[in-house]
Order: structure tokens, then C-alpha cells, then sequence
């Protein structure tokens, strides 16, 4: 076919650019989008006068979760900046990747889960379901309707926006030496004592200061509280969760706001994307 006889196309559902046949005379047509994922209508008038239709079309396409479940979003390369549409089967709740087709950029993106997926047993083969509180805004408990598992719901603008599986209260170690908390490494490396007393630790906040803060936008302002307690020569660390509205690991098992465990050296405590190391003071 003569290049001149071609009339290029953009897909507004995809974002492909084509080439078709041009018509022999004016009036509305459609062709299907060549993309095998996509194959959406096409509509466009010839002959196009000015700025292209699909052009101006394109700038209005929706990005994001999409009703049919696919995900659609724009290459960040910006050589390229194409809309890429993610097909529904390929597209999972939470963290997601993908690879431009035109310029093969990798991408990352987040998809909310649905409330009725954050409302299952996360108890594999168990099936059941959490009543969901209702209530305003808060964290509260609930159990599976089955097997009676316990579970925290976190609730913002009457959406549940997370539910975590509570864990059970660990046992007090029988014996502890005097620890401390260490984060980061070299230059950004932090140490800090735990003494006897209370101990708040999370992100540096003007307004909820903590006695050990992180610069981490991920964690909540104080998180977490240790206390250390003695008696007869016995030291314990006990850390319960205050304030989580992105996850609290302990030993990489997820804890959720009220869960309690006793610390050891060796442990590692995880706020936001700041990794914390449990060790032993030195003299």
C-alpha cells in the first residue's frame, strides 16, 4: 500500500498508533485496533481537518483501574509517553509491574484491592468472612464467621482500606542482657538504648515525637512502644504496637495495632521501609 493512500490512527482505548487505508471518500468510519490485547473500535471522519480526532481523544482517556478490570496507564519514558493498557487477567490487587510494548520501560503501580477481597479469611481453605464494624473511622476487631480467627480493620471514609490477621501474644524470654536499636548503616547509621522505662520509636513527626525517630514517610509517627521493665535482675522488653497503618513487621511476621510481643537480640523490627535491628548494648 502507498504511503500516501495512509492515514494514521491512534487507538484512545490502548494508545497504539496505526496506520489504515484511507477512505475513498468523506464520511465517519471505524476500523479495530490492531492490538491483539485491545481490538477496541476506532471512529474517526475523514478527511481529518486540523489537529487529529484521535489526538484530542487520546488526552481524555481514563488512566488507572478501569471499570472491565484492566489497568491503563502512561510510559514514563519520555521519549515515548504512549498509553499502555494492562489486560484485566494480567492486572492483581496490590503491587503489580509491567513493560511498555513500544520502548519495553518497566513500570510499577498499585491496585486497591476490592472491600469484599479485604473482607475474606486470609486462612487458606477456610472461606469465610468478616463483618465489617458499623461505625466512623477507627480501627476495630472482627472474627471469621467459620473459624472464629481474630482480626484488626482499619476503616477511613467508611472504605476499609486493610485488615490484618492478629497474631498471638509471643512469651516472655526468661532472661535478657541489656539491647539497643540500630538502623541504617555507616554514615546513616543510629543507635539508641534501651533503658529501663518506656520507649516510643517511628517517623520523625514535629507534633508526636518519638524517643527513637526514622525518616521514613512510610511509618507512623510513634508506632511502636517498648518497655522495659527489671525485677530481681531480670530484664524484660515487651514492644506493642500503638499506631500502624502500614504494616509492623517483627521477624518478618506482620503485627497490627494492639499485638504485643517480648523482644531478644537478634530480633529485627520493620516500620515503613526502615529495617531496625535488635542487639545487645556493649559495655
Amino acid at each position: 500500500m502507498d504511503e500516501v493512500n495512509k492515514l494514521s490512527l491512534r487507538c484512545p482505548t490502548c494508545g497504539k498508533d496505526f496506520k489504515c487505508k484511507s477512505p475513498n471518500a468523506p464520511g465517519d468510519y471505524s476500523v479495530a485496533c490492531p492490538n491483539q490485547e485491545c481490538k477496541a473500535k476506532v471512529s474517526f471522519r475523514f478527511p481529518i481537518e486540523g489537529k487529529s480526532q484521535q489526538t484530542k481523544k487520546n488526552t481524555e482517556v481514563r488512566l488507572g483501574l478501569l471499570d472491565d478490570g484492566s489497568y491503563r496507564f502512561l510510559c514514563k519514558n519520555d521519549t515515548c509517553q504512549k498509553s499502555v493498557l494492562v489486560p484485566a487477567k494480567m492486572v492483581k490487587s496490590g503491587h503489580n509491574k509491567a513493560i511498555c510494548p513500544n520502548c519495553k520501560t518497566p513500570h510499577e503501580f498499585d491496585v486497591e484491592p476490592k472491600e469484599s477481597d479485604l473482607l475474606k479469611c486470609q486462612i487458606a481453605g477456610c472461606g469465610g468472612l468478616l463483618l465489617k464494624p458499623d461505625r466512623g473511622d477507627g480501627i476495630y476487631s472482627s472474627v471469621c464467621d467459620k473459624c472464629k480467627q481474630e482480626y484488626s480493620i482499619i476503616i477511613q471514609g467508611d472504605k476499609v482500606v486493610k485488615v490484618a490477621m492478629k497474631t498471638s501474644v509471643s512469651v516472655a524470654p526468661k532472661r535478657q542482657t541489656p539491647m539497643k536499636l540500630v538502623s541504617g548503616t555507616f554514615i546513616s547509621k543510629k543507635e539508641y538504648s534501651l533503658t529501663k522505662g518506656s520507649h516510643y520509636i517511628g517517623r520523625q513527626d514535629e507534633q508526636k515525637v518519638s524517643d527513637f525517630s526514622i525518616r521514613d514517610k512510610y511509618a507512623s509517627s510513634r508506632s511502636v512502644r517498648i518497655d522495659v521493665n527489671e525485677n530481681g535482675g531480670r530484664i524484660v522488653y515487651r514492644m506493642t504496637v500503638e499506631r500502624a497503618m502500614n504494616p509492623v513487621y517483627h521477624n518478618n511476621s506482620e503485627l497490627t495495632v494492639g499485638d504485643i510481643v517480648y523482644l531478644t537480640y537478634g530480633d529485627t523490627i520493620k516500620l515503613g521501609k526502615t529495617l531496625i535491628k535488635v542487639q545487645k548494648a556493649t559495655s
